[in-house]
């Protein structure tokens, strides 16, 4: 296109409206493309081709139109005149002679037929068509096709795309709105060409993304077709030979030309389809092979097609003031269009439509680009922006390192609330330190880096283990962060940019977070930033001493997080950059960086020693969380589907889901890590930096991100904002290009007072952004293994010299926050873990001098009153959360309570029949007894009773052994009845259920001198306990000791049976007496494998008389039945079984004893819970124990 006459200076003429034409035609098509996905497609269509005839009419020119039509006129006079001469002659043409092979000329025989061509006096003639009409058409024709595309309306959609591409092509190969016949004759060779290419690539992908699951032919048929199509595709494209082209250059002999130069638009255009298809076919193919190879593929094409846009500088603006202004205010309107179109890509995003959304962004990249690009040639830095007065820069710097410190010290104490497993470890290890119980100077024995220990002794030394000197570290080099930030942005860009990236870095949620995080995400960053900043500085200013710090820096940030493992990767690409993009580089930079490998060694000589003595510690941690590692979490094959999957989850994470783990996420889960303005602001300027990338400092911030994201895209269970936390510095250098950039814009066009507005504009945008930050955090209110953190501090403050039963479901007593503020209680092994209510009381283990702490993390409704009935004597605790709610509960009992239940009571009698009042009573815990007439309590003959009930430990057989000098009695409920007289031994052996049992002795004696013995053995047992007892399993004669037999008058409970069969069938494998109903177990229990049944039996003890309502919860099925009343059946019953019906929930029940039995049968799920609603009560509550007696054996 000729270069527009300019009318005289300063009129305002037709070229000056037509700016105002473009900016018509984009609000237009925006609002009417809008409308088209909105499924308005009248109004989104004619306000489409309302948009677009504006744009045709910013082209429209009468002398063109003319000029047009007197193009066709030439073409078609020359096709008259040869239809008249081919005529002519083939009537006045001779019979041909017969052709002699040996008269045909020797020549080199063609490689490929030559195709039909056009008349060599057609090719050079050329159609005058605007380009702009061309484009116009395309641009209509493609964007009609997409709400077809959005609806599934495959065929319209294709008959309008193609000829909108069609004519796209013939615009990409007019020139000054010419298009030359042999062009258009090249562009229909390629498209017939390439048509087999695409239609195998075509099919292939259908193939592939039809059969998602697919089978070994159809992957194989998809994959040979996908390979024949970029095949074809690489290999059919115009070459950049002179026109009209030579109809015998063979395909081989176009892609190796076009190799050779490297240049060709449209051999780097056919390289980036290519490398899409190999991409999308490694995703969906499954054979093991397969995936590497075509991933390698795809990787390789995309090189090929590197950058192939926008490599002409732009224009030189108009000499006329009015003219120029005009330009000037076009660039600003096409980057107010940039911004619009990455506002409504985050927004689309923000509603789950990814795709369309990087589109937008897509978009807003273009448009940048177009508004961003400098008169002069690409590549060229125009430096930075002038210094600002110190005195201001300084204000503003306080002003936000205020803000920051405020934002990372803010209820310090109480958010987040809780201790998070890795702090507390790294807690645990610093508190080891401090007491010199490490052995290396280089590397923790945890594994956890020294670095990062050693900067927590110190907090942690003056300011206790408690959360602030825990997380005071990371809260410290947190603020240190924001100056760091504050200086690599100014030495790349200036003041004023260096303000705005600190401010922004000051208050992002994802830095607030790791901030009060005690963990050494923080000083990664500092360091990372450091080394950057101090290698930037010397090569810059050529001291040494800078190269010599940052490689300090680079040696200390390895011994920090294992992201960083990641930072010598990241040196090195940058070596080789400087290396490709600066001549003699290493030769004029050998001594700086010896300085650097100098500073390197003078803080990471001992780690690396330590490494090269054993190198598997170097990437243990890293293989440990791999995608190629053997965790349960880890792909296991099919790895190129996974690191795609992995790519998308991590490098979006930004602007759509972030981490699903509240504790890495600030207590959100799956929200973005950067707020909806942020994200806006990281993806312009990622687009940004990625068309500048030739500079230094945009391609810093690109090797930034991209490098230390492979610490999360590598990785199990992305998307990881912990391990991506090293990409920080690099979001905001983007962040900051894009600032420098349209501060620089805002100048050239409106002068200072547009570089005013703007930084007025981001002043009033930060504030949103503060606000959404600060209260996304503290409104989530984060918290960190809350439940464990305030149970471990109630054993370690409140009974720190008891012993400790724990109840719970899911956590250990190995756990970190226990070992933190239970050291000493975690380590002991007078520390016991339970399970369900039976197990832990009553208390069996020896504790004659220690009181013990019951504390129970979960909500377990039936544990309290079973305390409460066992010990009344106890202390109760508890801590209630005002938003998480209960975290623990705890029942201290004394040592003296715990004495008190131990033993039996004895009643001595001065008669033989254990009759009228005692002569005298006291505590037995033990009936290994020799008397002597010192020590036996009566003054002559008499008889002794003992009541109270035993513990059985767990359900088997059991031997019972008795013998005494005069008469001696054992009965153990109904199941035991042994006595023995003079000295003669008598033994049983008999099958108890676990829990407690009623049992009776009874002695007589003639003389006060004597002996009697109770014993008992262990000779089989099933036991699947999770807990230790006192004694083993199963065990050899010995004494019935007091730590099995307690002062209780009888047992509470209901006798419980398990079966392996989900009907109640056979024999029980498991009996226990359990004193509550109510279990939620995270396995099958005692060894169980679904499906299986149990059941309880035993007698109600009523002494209220009405009405009492009951309810079950069972994981399957379950049913309750009083006075053999079905009461509750609910569930799914078990096949082959029928329950009866069952009227209401309730039943009358006069005081007393009734019979009652609750069934549960299970193939799914481990939980059953047992309510009742006795007379008077409103809500239903747990069936304490002291109101069942268990049924016997």
């Amino acid at each position: 296109m000729t270069a527009p006459v300019l009318p005289p200076a300063g009129g305002f003429g037709w070229k000056e409206f037509r700016w105002l034409l473009y900016g018509l035609t984009a609000l237009l098509v925006l609002i009417g493309q809008w409308q088209l996905f909105a499924s308005n497609l009248g109004l989104g269509v004619l306000l489409t081709a309302a948009g677009l005839a504006c744009f045709l009419a910013t082209r429209f020119n009468p002398s063109g139109l003319r000029n047009v039509f007197q193009s066709f006129r030439e073409p078609l006079k020359r096709l008259a005149d040869r239809w008249e001469r081919f005529s002519e002659a083939k009537a006045d043409s001779p019979t041909a002679p017969p052709v002699s092979l040996a008269s045909v000329p020797e020549t080199r025989p063609s490689r490929m037929p030559p195709l039909p061509s056009l008349p060599e006096e057609f090719k050079s003639l050329t159609l005058k068509i605007p380009k702009a009409w061309l484009l116009s058409a395309g641009i209509i024709l493609i964007l009609f096709s997409q709400p077809f595309l959005y609806f599934e309306k495959f065929i319209p959609a294709l008959a309008i795309l193609l000829p909108g591409v069609v004519f796209l092509l013939l615009a990409l190969f007019s020139k000054k709105d010419q298009l030359v016949l042999g062009r258009v004759e090249t562009l229909v060779k390629f498209g017939l060409l390439a048509l087999p290419g695409l239609f195998c690539l075509g099919l292939g992908q259908a193939l592939l993304f039809k059969h998602l699951e697919l089978n070994f032919p159809m992957e194989i048929l998809g994959t040979a077709l996908n390979a024949a199509g970029v095949l074809l595709l690489l290999a059919l494209f115009p070459p950049r030979l002179p026109d009209p082209e030579p109809d015998d250059i063979h395909v081989l002999d176009r892609l190796s030309h076009e190799a050779r130069s490297l240049r060709g638009v449209w051999f780097k255009a056919a390289c980036a389809a290519a490398a899409v298809a190999c991409f999308v076919t490694a995703y969906f193919s499954a054979l093991s092979g397969a995936q590497l190879l075509w991933s390698l593929a795809g990787a390789l094409c995309l090189g090929f097609s590197f950058p192939w846009v926008f490599v002409n500088p732009l224009p030189a603006p108009p000499a006329d003031p009015v003219r120029a202004f005009v330009f000037k205010l076009g660039r600003l309107g096409i980057f107010l269009l940039a911004l619009f179109l990455g506002y409504r890509g985050q927004s689309l995003i923000s509603q789950e439509q990814l795709f369309p959304g990087i589109y937008h962004f897509a978009a807003a990249a273009l448009a940048l680009v177009l508004a961003f690009r400098e008169p002069s040639a690409v590549g060229e830095d125009p430096g930075k922006e002038k210094p600002l007065a110190w005195p201001w820069e300084l204000t503003w710097l306080l002003l936000i390192l205020a803000v920051g410190i405020f934002l990372r010290t803010y209820k310090l104490d109480l958010m987040p609330y809780g201790v998070e497993c890795d702090e507390a470890g790294a807690g645990s290890d610093s508190i080891d330190i401090l007491k010199n119980q490490f052995s290396s100077l280089v590397v923790h024995p945890s594994g956890r880096p020294l670095f990062m220990l050693l900067s927590n002794v110190l907090a942690i030394r003056f300011l206790g283990f408690d959360s602030v000197g825990l997380r005071f570290a990371a809260m410290t080099f947190g603020v240190i962060g924001i100056f760091t930030m504050y200086l690599m942005a100014r030495n790349f860009y200036g003041p004023r940019i260096a303000l705005a990236a600190a401010a922004l870095f000051a208050v992002s949620r994802w830095n607030i977070h790791f901030s009060r995080f005690g963990w050494a995400n923080t000083l990664m960053l500092v360091l990372i930033m450091l080394g950057f900043y101090f290698l930037i500085k010397g090569l810059t200013s050529r001291r040494k001493w800078y190269f010599v710090l940052a490689g300090m820096a680079y040696a200390l940030t390895i011994q920090t997080e294992t992201a960083a493992r990641m930072l010598p990767i990241l040196c090195l690409a940058l070596l080789v950059y400087l290396f490709a993009t600066q001549r003699h580089f290493f030769r004029r930079n050998w001594q700086p960086l010896l300085a650097l490998m100098l500073g390197v060694w003078l803080t990471g000589a001992g780690i690396f020693v330590f490494w090269l003595h054993k190198p598997a510690l170097l990437y243990k941690r890293v293989y440990e969380v791999s995608i190629f590692s053997e965790d349960p979490n880890a792909p296991r094959g099919n790895y190129a589907k996974a690191l795609l999957d992995s790519a998308k989850w991590s490098l979006t994470q930004l602007n759509w889901h972030g981490d699903f783990r509240t504790r890495h996420n600030g207590g959100l889960s799956g929200e973005p890590v950067a707020d909806f303005w942020t994200a806006i602001l990281f993806a312009l300027g990622l687009g940004w930096s990625l068309y500048q990338w030739k500079r230094l400092r945009n391609f810093i911030p690109l090797l930034w991100f991209f490098g230390l994201m492979g610490a999360s895209i590598f990785a199990i269970e992305a998307p990881q904002s912990h391990r991506a936390y090293g990409v920080v510095p690099g979001v905001f250098l983007m962040i900051a290009a894009f600032l420098d950039r349209a501060r620089r814009l805002l100048s050239d066009t409106l002068g200072k007072w547009g570089a005013a507005a703007g930084a007025l504009v981001f002043v009033l945008l930060l504030i949103p952004i503060t606000k959404i930050n600060a209260e996304k955090y503290f409104s989530a209110y984060p918290a960190f293994d809350t439940n464990v953190t305030a149970a471990a501090k109630y054993m370690g403050r409140a009974w720190p010299q008891a012993e400790h039963a724990v109840f719970t479901a899911y956590t250990w007593i190995g756990h970190w926050p226990f070992k933190l503020y239970a050291r000493d209680i975690a380590a002991s092994p007078q520390t016991h873990l339970y399970y369900t209510a039976s197990d832990a009381v009553p208390y069996r283990h020896p504790s004659d001098t220690q009181a013990v702490c019951y504390t129970f993390i979960l909500e377990y409704p039936p544990l309290l009153p079973t305390l409460r009935w066992f010990y009344p004597g106890g202390k109760y605790a508890e801590e209630v959360h005002p938003k998480y709610g209960l975290q623990y509960k705890g029942w201290g009992v004394p040592a003296a309570e715990i004495q008190r239940t131990r033993g039996l009571d004895g009643r001595y009698f001065t008669n033989d029949a254990w009759a009228g009042e005692p002569a005298r009573e006291r505590r037995d815990h033990e009936f290994n007894l020799a008397w002597t007439p010192a020590t036996w309590p009566l003054l002559g003959s008499g008889s002794a009773a003992w009541d109270g009930t035993i513990f059985i430990p767990h359900e088997g057989q059991y031997t019972f052994y008795v013998s005494g000098t005069d008469y001696t009695s054992l009965a153990i409920g109904n199941r035991v009845s042994l006595s023995a007289s003079g000295d003669q031994e008598k033994q049983a052996t008999v099958y108890l259920a676990g829990g407690l049992h009623k049992i009776k002795i009874r002695a007589r004696h003639a003389t006060p001198q004597g002996k009697m013995f109770l014993g008992w053995s262990c000779t089989s047992s099933t036991v699947y306990y999770l807990y230790d007892d006192a004694f083993s399993k199963e065990f050899h004669k010995q004494p019935i000791s007091g730590t099995h037999l307690f002062t209780y008058p009888e047992p509470v409970g209901l006798m419980g049976s398990f079966y392996a069969s989900p009907l109640w069938k056979g024999q029980p494998l498991i009996q226990k007496i359990e004193p509550a109903v109510f279990f939620f177990w995270q396995i099958a229990p005692y060894g169980l494998t679904p499906p299986f049944s149990a059941d309880w039996k035993g007698w109600i003890r009523i002494t209220q008389p009405g009405d009492y309502a009951f309810d079950l919860d069972p994981a399957t099925y379950g049913e309750v039945q009083v006075d053999g009343q079905m009461i509750v059946s609910k569930g799914i019953p078990p096949a082959g079984y029928n329950p009866r019906a069952v009227g209401k929930n309730s039943i009358r029940l006069a005081a007393g004893l009734h019979p009652v039995t609750v069934r549960w049968s299970t193939s799914a799920g481990f939980s059953l819970k047992w309510w009742w609603t006795p007379p008077g009560n409103q809500e239903p509550e747990v069936v304490p124990p002291w109101v069942l007696i268990p049924a016997e054996e």
